[in-house]
């Protein structure tokens, strides 16, 4: 991967942040970052939905304009994930293939997709954590702010996820996750 210099674009309500670099990456600059306060669709493997109250959690998603191995970034991305919630003293644990967990219920969600023309054209990580949200209507479900009882502000989960992305992904032949990695 080259130097990670993302361009951030902020969106009340979007359909999906996923869907938005799909349907502008040629339009958008390497590593932009689709973030909504809402999505009306957003989604997670083979279309499940993913439940999300406005305003009350981190869901972004990210633009890299070349071919990057899904199994290797979605370890990268849960990796960061799984350090990040550690900071908060949240033990959470990647579930195979896409999905962090924390005491038997689904904190955060992850989703790549690639666009293809004659070859790979981009890739699109996709990101929705629970941050603020109190209910949910499925019961496995969970946020931090039910893990900690302490409410936080999204956009310094999204910086502390950049930053720490940044540095895991430096780190060549070094990932974390291997350690946290585990299924129910």
């Amino acid at each position: 991967m080259q130097s990670f210099n993302p361009e951030i674009k902020t969106f009340s309500t979007l359909d999906s942040t996923n869907d938005y670099l799909k349907q502008n990456y040629l339009f958008l600059p390497d590593h932009t970052i689709c973030q909504a306060l809402a999505q009306t669709k957003g989604r997670g493997r083979r279309g499940t939905s993913w439940e999300s109250e406005a305003g009350k959690n981190l869901l972004f998603s990210v633009l890299f304009k070349e071919y990057l191995d899904p199994i290797q970034l979605m370890r990268l991305a849960g990796s960061t994930l799984l350090e990040i919630l550690a900071e908060k003293e949240i033990q959470a644990i990647f579930k195979m293939p896409n999905d962090i967990w924390v005491n038997g219920k689904k904190i955060a969600g992850l989703l790549i997709e690639s666009i293809y023309g004659e070859t790979c054209e981009a890739t699109i990580l996709g990101i929705g954590l629970n941050v603020n949200q109190r209910s949910f209507v499925t019961q496995n479900a969970t946020s931090v702010w039910l893990e900690t009882n302490t409410e936080t502000k999204i956009e310094d989960w999204l910086a502390r996820f950049l930053k720490e992305f940044i540095n895991e992904k430096r780190i060549t032949g070094h990932n974390r996750f291997d350690q946290k990695i585990g299924n129910f």
